[in-house]
């Protein structure tokens, strides 16, 4: 998705999450319950369970950070409409016909959702 293209869905995101429904931008779920908090949600590129690990977990929720900072640098209304609100980052494992949450970040603080290596 080019530049262009990720301005245009982050429009339309907005648009949804103002009342309240989550959309896919990308690689990432944007969620947005109220007006106090925001939240990213990504899924591990791990293809089994087993091997997913605390270092690995740790990288990839960097990884959500950073490209969730990217776009809040491409685009000024989702820079807006973050303002003042919780920033909560979420990692799940995509098994096909669900999710099972692997961690969250809030204000800094990582918590476990399942117990890893």
């Amino acid at each position: 998705m080019n530049e262009e293209e990720l301005i245009h869905r982050i429009k339309n995101a907005i648009i949804l999450l103002k009342e309240g429904h989550p959309l896919n931008v990308g690689e990432l779920t944007f969620g947005s319950k109220d007006n106090n908090h925001f939240s990213i949600s990504g899924w591990s590129i791990k293809n089994n369970l087993e091997d997913i690990t605390r270092d690995s977990v740790l990288k990839e929720l960097n990884e959500i950070k950073e490209l969730f900072s990217k776009m809040v640098r491409v685009s000024t209304e989702l820079s807006d409409f973050i303002k003042g609100k919780q920033i909560e980052y979420y990692l799940g494992y995509d098994y096909g016909m669900g999710s099972i949450g692997i961690c969250k970040e809030i204000n800094g603080q990582i918590k476990w959702e399942i117990d890893l290596k």
